[in-house]
């Protein structure tokens, strides 16, 4: 199975001086040094997070799909080589366990593996569960990498709008949602919030939907 699917729409012309809100989770003030820094950080792995329909698989077909130096991990490769196998009509519905399953065990496998020197690893994760996010970062600590989190921030109607668009609702949205909606206050509470988040410092970078190809192919540029 593919890291990255086929070529999607073209990063050709994507702008690369967007700004987004950035934070430093869990960090002491003089640890923030604000937008530029944030984006241009000498990183090897982000997490693109935000709820189901925010636009994350887009911005990442589209910041990453002509970047030679980056591998991406997103669900719709799990579900694009699966359904390209199965019988013609067989619903999402019975196989949406294989893709989340395989999805987080290709996860789980690449950050355990360690970074490579040269390259940079974009991640597809809601990021909205607690307890999958401290475990993926804290295998991402022990192994060696440099992660950043960058959030879409979308409305609750854009997200569901988004998930109209590719032809499935999540039933668990009204989880992701409640999550978010916890998380969201401390992100876009001042330009430079300080918020302390598990035992780790990450960097996080908010941006809505219409930047977040943009934005992420800045911090893919900048590794």
């Amino acid at each position: 199975m593919p890291i990255r699917p086929a070529r999607t729409p073209s990063a050709a012309g994507l702008r690369t001086s967007s700004v987004s809100r950035c934070i430093a989770v869990g960090a002491a003030p003089d640890r923030i040094g604000g937008t530029a820094s944030a984006l241009s950080g000498s990183y090897d792995l982000v997490l693109v997070g935000g709820v189901p329909g925010a636009g994350k698989t887009t911005a990442i077909a589209r910041a990453t799909d002509d970047l030679a130096h980056v591998g991406a991990i997103d669900p719709e490769h799990v579900t694009w080589w699966l359904r390209s196998r199965l019988p013609a009509g067989v619903p999402y519905r019975a196989y949406r366990w294989v893709v989340h399953l395989s999805h987080t065990v290709r996860v789980l496998a690449h950050l355990l593996n360690g970074p490579v020197a040269g390259r940079l690893l974009v991640v597809h994760d809601p990021g909205t569960r607690a307890g999958r996010r401290r475990l993926f970062l804290g295998l991402a600590h022990l192994a060696g990498w440099r992660p950043v989190l960058l959030y879409v921030d979308v409305d609750r109607p854009a997200a569901r709008a988004g998930q109209l668009r590719r032809g499935r609702v999540v039933r668990s949205f009204d989880e992701h949602w409640r999550n978010w909606q916890r998380i969201r206050p401390a992100l876009t509470a001042t330009p430079h919030p300080v918020v302390r988040a598990d035992a780790a410092t990450e960097p996080v970078v908010l941006t809505d939907r219409a930047e977040a190809a943009n934005v992420l192919r800045r911090i893919c540029l900048a590794a």
